[in-house]
């Protein structure tokens, strides 16, 4: 909407919309938050906290899918919603929402608990939430994932859904970024807090996204290495393939040099170092990673070698090559940062 700028005095006004000053229920003398965030933009931002959204009530339907009340649970909890309140007649696989509540979304736990109503309240103070500190967290949980990973396959242990739990740290704790860069947007005080600006915060969301979808293709890789089929495997669709001693080197050889890989993009975000990015960014196809990705389509190629399982190297493929593509755009969004 524009306005015309009013001169007062030696100073300049603009009107503010009768709206917005009735929504934030503003007055006289009321303080408001300018911020210049970039060239020709001025954001104007409400100090005041609006208590209606601090709590949000969601009626559940009869037999409503446990996913999708799960779903609405999260996004008040990524909209920065204090406490949530589940009202309707709730049956035994509808109660199930509550532990993965307590597994996904840190902070939240249940305060009450009937037939008709669960009350979620969020005991995290997330204006002290360290984003550096717990994205950094989720780069070493993703090393530890890989590592483990790579530790049974040599000692030729059966996997099971280890990496899949594993990767539940890496979903409580990019669950929980996500709130923080949600509410730094929306609110500059914050933003002030987390010492970053939008263009940060914004790049910062998209190596999360990044981060969370590198350790999907880890569980992925862990199933394709299983000897077993576990509960999960069977939900998501994936193949047991027979333990082979070629396919477990190359797996290994993947998985180490992928980690010595994504150390010092790590270490160049938090540390500052753009040259660091610039030169892992640059040097990407020269990297072993992409040389055992090179070696495996070989032998995908090399249809004369009887004693390879062709299916089982290509499913590994389709999760080698996300890993190593994701993990490039990370050190390119490093290098803007």
């Amino acid at each position: 909407m524009k306005r015309k700028i009013i001169k007062l005095g030696d100073s300049y006004a603009i009107s503010l919309p009768k709206g917005w000053i009735e929504h934030y229920d503003l007055k006289k003398t009321d303080e408001i938050d300018l911020e210049e965030i970039n060239s020709g933009t001025l954001t104007i931002n409400c100090l005041k906290k609006e208590t209606e959204n601090l709590t949000e009530i969601i009626q559940i339907d009869r037999n409503e899918p446990m996913e999708h009340i799960y779903a609405k649970i999260y996004r008040s909890y990524i909209n920065g919603f204090k406490t949530i309140i589940l009202t309707g007649h709730l049956d035994k696989n509808q109660y199930e929402v509550i532990t993965h509540v307590q597994k996904r979304l840190i902070g939240f736990e249940v305060m009450e608990q009937s037939k008709k109503r669960i009350i979620f309240k969020d005991f995290i103070h997330i204006e002290d939430i360290d984003l550096d500190k717990f994205t950094g967290s989720i780069f070493n949980h993703l090393i530890g994932m890989a590592t483990e990973l790579a530790d049974d396959i040599k000692e030729d242990k059966d996997i099971g859904d280890k990496i899949k739990e594993m990767d539940t740290a890496v979903d409580r704790t990019t669950n929980l970024v996500f709130r923080c860069l949600n509410l730094a947007l929306k609110d500059s005080q914050y933003m002030k807090k987390t010492k970053k600006d939008t263009h940060e915060l914004m790049i910062l969301s998209r190596i999360i996204k990044n981060l969370e979808k590198i350790g999907n293709m880890l569980v992925g890789i862990s199933y394709y290495m299983n000897t077993t089929p576990t509960k999960n495997m069977k939900e998501y669709g994936y193949i047991v393939f027979k333990r082979d001693n070629h396919i477990n080197t190359y797996t290994i050889k993947f998985l180490n040099d992928w980690i010595s890989y994504i150390k010092p993009i790590r270490d160049a975000l938090f540390k500052k170092k753009t040259e660091t990015a610039i030169e892992i960014y640059t040097n990407r196809r020269t990297k072993k990673t992409m040389s055992i990705i090179f070696k495996v389509q070989n032998e995908l190629q090399n249809k004369e070698n009887k004693d390879i399982d062709h299916a089982h190297i290509d499913k590994l493929i389709s999760h080698f090559e996300p890993v190593i593509s994701l993990s490039y755009d990370i050190a390119k969004d490093v290098i803007v940062l």
